[in-house]
């Protein structure tokens, strides 16, 4: 009977780890695509402060001709 029981712990004990376990790579999706997002906003920002830059010195020129 207590070999049973031991089982029985014993699982419980286990199924803990699995859920803890897919909480902890749940959370570790969640977050590499929010660093993702973030990256490439970034990215975008700088793309736009560039070309808005160029853009500018473009028209500096153009006008200097």
């Amino acid at each position: 009977m207590m070999e049973r029981r031991s089982r029985g712990i014993a699982l419980i004990v286990v199924l803990g780890v699995l859920v803890v376990l897919a909480l902890l790579a749940t959370t570790f999706v969640t977050i590499q695509r929010i660093e993702r997002l973030v990256s490439r906003n970034y990215l975008d920002e700088v793309r736009a402060k560039l070309l808005a830059q160029s853009g500018v010195e473009f028209g500096v020129a153009r006008l200097r001709e």
